[in-house]
């Protein structure tokens, strides 16, 4: 489970025509439930399974005219597109604690592939 709650702003002033404040707000939170075996193949390990996965936020964006005490507002909510899927993944040990990681995991409407080397201590 992720969370994430962020903002920033900065006051800008473009060509003298007053100045104003932008502001930027992200909130959003992400959950991932994953099951699956690994199986030891002898120098690597294959792993996979079935997951679920929900993703949620929300966007705001302010731009606040500060001389003439006019605010502008745009909102918009962040959802995910699928939330059933599936992943298969390989674990290779390249050196004393140290494995190369590569994984395929994919939704009926999207995939993604990742790669890593992770160090053990």
């Amino acid at each position: 489970m992720n969370w994430l709650d962020t903002e920033t702003g900065e006051i800008k002033d473009v060509s003298g025509s007053g100045p104003w404040k932008d502001t930027v707000r992200i909130d959003t939170y992400e959950v991932l439930l994953a099951v699956g075996p690994t199986v030891d193949m002898g120098g690597w390990k294959l792993y996979g399974g079935p997951f679920y996965y929900h993703f949620s936020g929300e966007y705001q964006f302010t731009r606040n005219f500060l001389e003439l005490n006019r605010v502008d507002l745009e909102k918009a909510d962040i959802e995910e597109d699928g939330n059933f899927g599936g992943y298969i993944g390989t674990v290779f040990d390249i050196a004393e604690g140290s494995d190369l990681i590569a994984e395929l995991c994919f939704t009926t409407d999207g995939w993604g592939l990742g790669a890593g080397i992770a160090q053990k201590f």
